[in-house]
């Protein structure tokens, strides 16, 4: 896959219709990209791919109402190569731009990242696809892991509804993921879909919400960002989709950030 194209296997609508029993081998995802995030068969935890490597945060296969408290953060395993990934987005990352992290006006929040990247470097490229890598000292991040699904009829958004809730930090580790413009709704998810991997590699999972150290000199972490100029989609080819029984819809807006867990929940604000 050539540099700075971005590669997505199936939907976030199709799994929201709960179509995450299948997909790609485990063991082709390097052919792909060398960053990427995921999930695995039936929705068993999330995925982050950084430098070809491939971590997988599992559920602790729950069936218990949602977690909002602090939990235990999720153990870091490597995919067998056999596995399924029944939704990736990865590509060969090359960033095309470095952003200092901010000095003037204090930390970076999840909330602010969108404003602060745009009137940056990267003003004009709002309605670019963008992948994004940041590695640095945390000083809070709330990270969530969506447990296995009980049954076949079970979808995204209601294993979303027992997700498990890790805050953390400080901590040092590296966020990637991808900003998708709102006419990518029904492919991904509108905005930020970033995962997290701790420096010690036994943390992890689907980012909520962060706050970075401010910078105090130049050079103390910086946003590594990749436009993406090309996208390669593939429709899965496997029985469950050939055999949904009827069209796939693209679900509202709201209803694809409450499953991916990025709607603030006290203001009511959408993340990105």
């Amino acid at each position: 896959m050539s540099p700075n194209t971005l590669y997505q296997y199936n939907t976030i609508t199709a799994l929201l219709h709960g179509i995450c029993a299948d997909g790609l081998l485990a063991s082709s995802l390097a052919n792909y990209g060398t960053c990427g995030i995921g999930t695995i068969s039936d929705l068993d935890g999330e995925i982050i791919i950084l430098d070809s490597e491939v971590y997988h945060f599992p559920s602790n296969n729950s069936t218990s109402a949602t977690t909002t408290a602090e939990s235990p953060a999720p153990t870091v395993r490597t995919p067998t190569p056999t596995e399924r990934i029944p939704f990736a987005m990865l590509t060969t990352f090359q960033p095309t731009h470095s952003i200092p992290l901010p000095r003037s006006y204090g930390p970076l929040t999840s909330q602010a990242l969108p404003s602060y990247l745009f009137s940056q470097a990267l003003d004009g490229k709002r309605n670019h696809p963008l992948a994004i890598r940041l590695t640095t000292t945390f000083t809070s991040l709330t990270i969530r892991v969506i447990p296995m699904r009980s049954s076949t009829k079970e979808t995204l958004a209601t294993c979303a509804a027992r997700q498990s809730i890790s805050k953390l930090g400080p901590i040092e580790g590296t966020l990637f993921g991808f900003w998708s413009p709102q006419y990518m709704a029904g492919l991904g998810v509108p905005g930020f879909h970033l995962h997290f991997l701790s420096n010690d590699k036994q943390r992890g999972g689907h980012v909520l919400d962060f706050e970075t150290y401010p910078a105090t000199e130049p050079g103390q972490g910086e946003l590594e960002v990749a436009v993406l100029g090309r996208m390669e989609m593939e429709v899965p080819d496997t029985e469950e989709f050939g055999s949904f029984g009827g069209d796939i819809q693209v679900p509202g807006g709201e209803e694809v950030h409450r499953a991916e867990g990025l709607v603030d929940r006290v203001e009511n604000r959408v993340y990105g």
